[in-house]
C-alpha cells in the first residue's frame, strides 16, 4: 500500500518542506484490517460505524491506537521524503516530485521482498486517469526491472478511495507520522513503529 503526506506546492512558507511517500508491505492483510476495526469499536462516538479514520484531523489516542496496532503486525515499511528546496529541477513539475517519491520508495521495498506475486494499492482520491496511468507504468517498470528474485513477480496495481480501503488508512498514519518526523522534528509518533520501519531516504 501507498501513500503520501505533505503537499507538492512551492510557495514557501505556505507549502511543506517535503513530500513523503511511505509503502507498508504485508503478506497478512486481514491482520491491518481488523486494526481499524479494532480502533472503530473503541471510538465509535468519535468516528462512527464507517467514517474514515485520518491522521491530519483524528486525535493523539486514535493516532496511537493505529500505529500501535500496525507495530504489532508482520508488515514491514519504507518511506522517501522529497527535499522540494534541493530538487530544483522537479520545483514546477508536481508530478515530477510525486513520481520520483513513488519511484524511490518502491526501490527500496523491493529489495527487501521476494514475492511472487504483488499486489500495489494506492489512494487514487487526487488523480486523475491519465495520471494513475502513468504512475503504473512506471511502478510495473521498476517492479520488472528492481526485483530481488530470480523471476519478476506477477503484480497488479489498484487505486482505491481511502474512504473504503481499510489498508489505505492505516498507511495514512503511517505517512503522517513519518512527515511529522522530518517536517516538523516530531518523533513521538514514528518512533511507535520505528521497528517495521526498513528503509527510509530523504532526497
Amino acid at each position: 500500500m501507498s501513500c503520501e503526506g505533505g503537499d507538492l506546492g512551492i510557495s514557501w512558507p505556505r507549502s511543506s518542506r517535503f513530500f513523503v511517500v511511505a509503502m507498508l508491505a504485508t503478506a497478512d492483510s486481514t491482520s491491518l484490517r481488523r486494526a481499524v476495526r479494532r480502533t472503530r469499536r473503541r471510538f465509535k462516538d468519535a468516528r462512527g460505524r464507517f467514517g474514515e479514520f485520518k491522521f491530519h484531523r483524528d486525535g493523539a489516542s486514535i493516532r496511537e491506537s493505529i500505529l500501535r496496532s500496525v507495530d504489532r503486525t508482520d508488515c514491514m515499511i519504507t518511506w522517501t521524503a522529497v527535499d522540494k528546496i534541493r530538487q530544483k529541477e522537479h520545483r514546477k513539475d508536481c508530478r515530477g516530485v510525486y513520481e520520483i517519491a513513488c519511484a524511490e520508495t518502491l526501490r527500496q521495498i523491493l529489495r527487501y521482498s521476494n514475492s511472487k506475486s504483488v499486489d500495489i494499492i494506492i489512494d487514487c482520491r487526487r488523480s486523475r486517469a491519465r495520471q494513475r496511468h502513468q504512475l503504473d507504468d512506471l511502478m510495473g517498470g521498476i517492479i520488472v526491472s528492481h526485483h530481488s528474485g530470480y523471476f519478476a513477480p506477477e503484480y497488479r496495481i489498484r487505486h482505491l478511495n481511502s474512504e473504503t480501503s481499510e489498508g489505505l488508512q492505516i498507511i495514512d498514519f503511517v505517512v503522517g507520522a513519518i512527515f511529522q518526523k522530518v517536517e516538523r522534528k516530531d518523533d513521538t509518533y514514528s518512533d511507535i513503529i520505528g521497528d517495521k520501519i526498513v528503509s527510509s531516504r530523504i532526497i
